[in-house]
């Protein structure tokens, strides 16, 4: 995605990430990363996604794609 490189069960991983956050909201609001970012269990292939300027856009987008209901095949 946007020249990164993940597969779809990382994507997948992210709902449950979110569920799992690992900072307080306050900090979260504070934070220069995005939230998965921070979390020791983000998948090896999502973790380059961090050093990227649109990291927050692209966890977004990612997250959005993990919670669609669509068929894989018709998300590639």
């Amino acid at each position: 995605y946007q020249g990164f490189q993940v597969q779809l069960e990382s994507v997948k991983k992210l709902r449950d990430l979110e569920k799992q956050s690992v900072l307080s909201p306050r900090l979260q609001a504070q934070s220069l990363l995005p939230v998965p970012c921070y979390h020791s269990a983000l998948p090896p292939d999502l973790q380059p996604i961090c050093a990227s300027r649109e990291a927050a856009s692209i966890f977004k987008a990612l997250e959005t794609i993990a919670a669609s209901n669509h068929c894989e095949l018709c998300e590639n």
